[in-house]
This record gives C-alpha cells, structure tokens and sequence, in this order.
C-alpha cells in the first residue's frame, strides 16, 4: 500500500502531465493507495483541468476509507 503526500506528490504530478496528449478518458487505479493529501488531490484536479472539452479523468479502484469528497 502506498501514500502520496508533501513528499511524493511531485511524482504523481509529473505522471499526470503525460496525460494530455493521451487520446480518450484518463483513468487512475488508486486500489493500492491507502492516503492521498490535498497536494495529490490538486495534482489530480489539475490534470483534469488540463484534458480537453470531453475527455474525463476518472479515478478508480477508490479504497472506502479513501474520499475525494
């Protein structure tokens, strides 16, 4: 299980930036992931932001405990 955090949200970041020139929906398996701070949280955000008018960035595999409420 893993955690993206202050330390390591850079990481995620940098990945996500890939995701624009990906044709379709980005999608991202958290099923390993046990904690996700605001920093990863506006990683992700960001990288949606980024996508084109109709594309989605769909986070999947969510653990319950996890919430991006």
């Amino acid at each position: 299980m893993g955690s993206v955090d202050h330390r390591n949200t850079g990481t995620l970041a940098a990945a996500l930036e890939t995701t624009p020139a990906s044709p379709g929906d980005v999608r991202v398996d958290m099923r390993e992931l046990e904690f996700i701070g605001l920093a990863g949280v506006r990683a992700l955000a960001r990288a949606a932001a980024r996508l084109e008018d109709g594309r989605l960035l769909n986070v999947v595999e969510l653990a319950p405990p996890i919430s991006l409420a």
